[in-house]
């Protein structure tokens, strides 16, 4: 009898706590009909977006193999500028500067992998950035946005990336994204996969600030 008051006693605990568990709501839907990139950028408050900073972790697989974990913070800044410290233990272990399409290493010694991925890091998250002119396909559950080089899929219900391929020196770099998450209003994905050869780099976001202050000097090369 001790037993079944016990047993009847947990699950009503079990009932109570989940039925007070908070909810995360989804992202929002769009049922408009056929966007434009614009569209796109203006329904999803992307266009007063100029700045962003990360903090992420990084994991690193060659070959399907670990072979590298490691903490960054990273300051993007519209057109095309990113700062991209990396870290190993608390320890900086690589200071990155993005700059007029170039990538210049400030400190640290860094692999030429690890340069490749700083400057598709950028792309991966400003992925609206110069994309104008880019011929935009709605096709059944997705938004196709293609130009030269660059093909981005959208989900058409959330107008979240969810895959993006870019063409440079004649091969491809994959880009897969999930895990939807929202600072404020701005909603983004929180999980990024980018496929260099048979390098994987798995981004996670931890912290994502919109528009914050850049101090001066952020993106200089020395």
């Amino acid at each position: 009898m001790l037993k079944k008051r016990w047993i009847y006693f947990s699950f009503s605990i079990l009932i109570l706590l989940t039925a007070c568990a908070p909810r995360v709501a989804p992202p929002p839907t769009y049922e408009a009909a056929d966007l434009s990139l614009a569209e796109i950028i203006e329904a999803t408050g992307k266009k007063d977006i100029v700045t962003l900073k990360a903090v992420t972790d990084i994991k690193v697989t060659k070959d399907g193999r670990p072979i590298q974990d490691v903490s960054s913070s990273a300051v993007m800044m519209k057109p095309g500028m990113a700062h991209i410290k990396a870290y190993k233990l608390g320890m900086l272990i690589g200071d990155i500067v993005i700059k007029d399409g170039k990538t210049h290493v400030r400190s640290g010694k860094v692999s030429g992998k690890m340069k490749e991925f700083s400057k598709e890091f950028y792309d991966a998250v400003f992925w609206w950035d110069d994309m104008q002119g880019a011929d935009t396909f709605r096709r059944e559950g997705e938004y196709l946005l293609k130009k030269e080089g660059r093909e981005i899929t959208l989900e058409s219900a959330t107008l979240l990336p969810i895959k993006q391929k870019i063409n440079t020196g004649g091969r491809d770099i994959i880009i897969i994204y999930s895990e939807p998450e929202k600072v404020d209003d701005f909603w983004y994905q929180s999980l990024m996969e980018i496929a260099l050869e048979n390098y994987i780099f798995r981004v996670e976001v931890d912290k994502l600030r919109l528009n914050p202050e850049v101090r001066e000097g952020e993106f200089s090369l020395n």
